[in-house]
């Protein structure tokens, strides 16, 4: 029993890496996917129009710190594109609303592999390229 104890107190915190949210339709995961449009348009004078959050996952950095990395579609003009974004939430000032920070906001090219680029970008925590600056014509 003293053992346990001590592995609890030299390892408090250990994140287990992205998971998938279970219920992308909930308003708090949509209105992260609305800030990073609005964010974006703010930024590149852009005109996109949010739909929904079609992917979401999210990494508990502890300490009220959360990582979410989305799957945006949006309405380009007539066009309807999928964005990757990253959103950090900080959530530890009590009483106030959440601190929010778009981390990229891109396009991704090739939505007959959305899905399985997202899995393999979130294995390996890091941004492979899978979208560009150039989206591809409407």
């Amino acid at each position: 029993m003293a053992a346990m104890a001590l592995v609890a107190t030299a390892y408090p915190y250990k994140p287990s890496g992205f998971v998938p949210v279970p219920h992308v339709e909930d308003g708090h995961v949509q209105y992260l996917g609305e800030f990073a449009v609005e964010k974006y348009n703010e930024q590149k004078h852009g005109y996109l129009k949010f739909i929904q959050v079609t992917e979401a996952y999210v990494l508990d950095r502890g300490t009220e710190h959360y990582t979410y990395k989305l799957v945006i579609k949006v309405q380009d003009g007539y066009a309807i594109k999928f964005y990757k974004s990253e959103i950090l939430q900080d959530l530890s000032a009590p009483g106030e609303p959440p601190v929010l920070n778009v981390a990229y906001f891109t396009p991704l090219v090739n939505i007959n592999r959305v899905s399985r680029q997202l899995k393999f970008y979130t294995r390996t925590h890091m941004d492979l390229g899978i979208g560009s600056a150039q989206s591809s014509p409407a």
